[in-house]
């Protein structure tokens, strides 16, 4: 992932967690998580050609 995509996601986490949105436990978990798998052949193939093989 795109390492600015990544962290506006990461700070918008921040924010929502600040404004009691979203929950400590969620928070910590943000970026910990490895996909593996289906989902991670999926991410390389978009990665690699583009979401445009989706549709």
């Amino acid at each position: 992932m795109n390492k600015k995509i990544l962290d506006m996601v990461q700070g918008t986490a921040q924010d929502f967690y600040n404004a009691g949105v979203m929950h400590d436990t969620t928070l910590r978990e943000q970026g910990q998580k490895k996909p593996n798998g289906p989902s991670l052949k999926l991410l390389n193939l978009v990665a690699k050609k583009g979401l445009k093989i989706l549709a």
